[in-house]
C-alpha cells in the first residue's frame, strides 16, 4: 500500500506550513509538540519540517513562519534565530502582517 501525499515528508511540511500560515493569520504561535501532534509527528522531529519551511520563505521572500513556533515550557520562539527581545517582536509581526491569503501556498514538489 502506498503513503498518502500526507504521511510523506513533504506532506507533513505542506501541513505544518499551513497550520504555521494560518497561526500568523490569527496572531497566534504554536508550540512545537502541537505543531507535531497536527502533523502526526512526534515533537523531536519537528524540526527538519521547520528547516524546510524556513527554507521555502527564504528563498521566495516571505516573513518567518517557522519562527511562530514556541518552547512550552517557557513561550519564546523556539528557534536560535540570533535576535535579540526586539528582533524577535520584528520577526513575529512580520509574519502576522503578511497578506497571507493573497499567495499561493506551497504544494509538496517545493519542499
Amino acid at each position: 500500500m502506498s503513503e498518502s501525499l500526507t504521511e510523506t515528508r513533504e506532506g507533513k511540511t505542506v501541513k505544518a506550513y499551513l497550520i504555521l500560515m494560518f497561526c500568523a493569520i490569527q496572531r497566534q504561535t504554536i508550540t512545537n509538540g502541537a505543531l507535531a501532534d497536527r502533523i502526526g509527528e512526534i515533537p523531536v522531529r519537528i524540526g527538519p519540517y521547520l528547516d524546510r519551511i524556513h527554507d521555502y520563505c527564504e528563498r521566495n521572500a516571505l516573513p518567518r513562519l517557522a519562527a511562530l513556533t514556541v518552547n512550552a515550557a517557557t513561550g519564546e520562539m523556539a528557534g536560535k534565530w540570533g535576535e535579540g527581545r526586539a528582533g524577535v517582536h520584528r520577526i513575529k509581526e512580520a509574519a502576522y502582517n503578511f497578506p497571507w491569503l493573497d499567495i499561493m501556498p506551497p504544494t509538496p514538489g517545493d519542499f
